[in-house]
């Protein structure tokens, strides 16, 4: 009786939390359609004037690209390869950056198959590890491999990485650079400040 009663909580727990996801990404969608309305209708009132400034694309300043998530731990990756070669160090490093602080990081080893974020089986590394959130709902996941052919596997991981992965959540950006031997992945939302 005890186990039929927790597969039943177990199930309405799950049902909740999909209910939730999709609530929250009604929410969403319903935010940026009424966002759409009130640009087009800016546009439009604009047009009915004599005197129209042209409008501007805004666009984001190398300054703005330059302080998301994913650039600033990969700025931190090329100065920590500088210093070490250990791939478990390098890992460790970027797990334990101030960008991550917010997050309860982990650091595991991971081997070519399936790994997180992506849609095919991943290879063509001789070592990697994976740095992430201990919640698995946070839009958020980093590897750093080591490769025989960098550019090989920095193509494969751009073709494969999925950034709505994770259940309920999508990142905003992916980066994947390569240093010499050493490859760099990282799927995060631009900031954390949410």
């Amino acid at each position: 009786m005890t186990k039929k009663l927790l597969a039943v909580i177990l199930s309405l727990v799950m049902v909740l939390a999909f209910t939730a996801c999709g609530k929250e990404e009604n929410k969403d969608t319903d935010t940026s359609a009424s966002v759409e309305i009130e640009n087009t209708q800016d546009v439009v009132e604009d047009n009915n004037t004599d005197d129209v400034a042209p409008i501007e694309d805004e666009k984001p300043s190398n300054d703005a690209a330059e302080g998301t998530v994913a650039q600033t731990l990969f700025e931190e990756f090329k100065a920590t390869i500088e210093t070490t070669e250990d791939l478990e160090t390098i890992a460790n490093t970027l797990s334990s950056s101030e960008t991550l602080s917010v997050l309860g990081m982990m650091v595991m080893p991971v081997e070519e198959g399936w790994l997180n974020g992506f849609d095919e089986e991943i290879a063509g590394f001789t070592q990697g590890y994976t740095f992430s959130p201990m919640i698995g709902s946070i839009p958020f996941v980093g590897y750093v491999f080591e490769t025989e052919d960098a550019a090989a596997l920095v193509e494969t991981l751009k073709a494969h990485g999925q950034l709505n992965w994770n259940i309920c959540t999508t990142a905003d950006e992916m980066v994947v650079e390569a240093a010499g031997n050493y490859v760099f992945f990282v799927m995060a939302p631009f900031s954390f400040d949410e």
